[in-house]
C-alpha cells in the first residue's frame, strides 16, 4: 500500500491508501554493442529465406536462429538477460532457455493482428533495424469490456500500451499478453527478431507443481 497526499488534499485531511495489483510486467534491455551485432544480423537476414507471399510479417523459415553460429553473440547476450530476468523476479527454476526464435521482415504496409506465443512461458522481441514500429500490448482483461463504461483521463482508461521500440532493444512479456503491430510510415525495411523462453532444469523444486524440462 502507498499513502498518498495530493495536491487537492494539502492538509491531508483525506488519507488514500492505493494497491496496484496482479501487475504484469515488460521488461526491456539494451543492447551495449547493437550497432555492430544489428549490422551483422541485418547482413545475415538479407540472404536468409522468409516465408513467401503478401502476408506480413514474412518470417525466417529457420526458427531455431538461437543454435546458428552466425547468432552466437548476440544470443549469448540475450542468454544474460533472461538470467537476469529469472532473479529478479526469484523464479523457482534451474533456467529460462530458449527453445524457438525466428526473425521478423516487414514494409511499411506491413501489420502483424493481435496474438500471444502459445507453448511458451517468456516471449521477446528485439528491434533490430533503425526503423522500429512499437509493439502494441492490450489488456488482457476481458472482464473490463462489459458492464458500465465510465470515461476517465487516469490510467484507468488505458486499454493498450505502446512498448518501447528502439534500435537495440530486447523486450521480454509474459507469453500470454495479446500484441500486435501496426502499419506505419517509415523507409526501407523492417527487422525484428521474436524468441520463445521457457523454465529449464528442475521447476518448483519440492513442490506438487515440480516439473523438469
Amino acid at each position: 500500500m502507498i499513502e498518498n497526499v495530493s495536491e487537492d488534499n494539502p492538509r491531508g485531511l483525506l488519507v488514500k491508501k492505493v494497491a496496484k495489483i496482479f501487475p504484469t510486467y515488460l521488461i526491456g534491455y539494451d543492447n551495449p554493442n547493437y550497432v555492430e551485432q544489428n549490422k551483422h544480423i541485418i547482413e545475415v537476414l538479407e540472404k536468409e529465406a522468409f516465408t513467401p507471399g503478401p502476408q506480413q510479417p514474412w518470417q525466417t523459415l529457420d526458427n531455431h536462429l538461437e543454435n546458428r553460429a552466425e547468432f552466437k553473440e548476440f544470443f549469448d547476450w540475450v542468454r544474460t538477460c533472461l538470467e537476469d530476468y529469472r532473479r529478479t523476479f526469484s523464479y523457482h527454476c534451474d533456467e529460462f532457455k530458449i527453445v524457438i526464435s525466428w526473425a521478423n521482415k516487414a514494409d511499411q504496409n506491413g501489420a502483424h493482428r493481435m496474438h500471444v506465443h502459445p507453448n511458451s512461458f517468456l516471449s521477446g522481441v528485439y528491434y533490430v533495424s533503425e526503423n522500429p514500429t512499437p509493439t502494441i500490448f492490450e489488456d488482457p482483461r476481458y472482464q473490463t469490456r462489459s458492464g458500465f463504461t465510465v470515461a476517465s483521463h487516469s490510467k484507468m482508461e488505458d486499454s493498450v500500451f505502446y512498448g518501447p521500440a528502439e534500435q537495440g532493444t530486447l523486450v521480454l512479456f509474459p507469453s500470454w499478453l495479446p500484441h500486435f503491430t501496426e502499419a506505419m510510415p517509415f523507409e526501407g525495411t523492417r527487422y525484428t527478431i521474436s524468441l520463445n523462453v521457457v523454465p529449464g532444469g528442475a521447476t518448483n523444486k519440492g513442490s506438487l507443481t515440480e516439473f523438469n524440462y
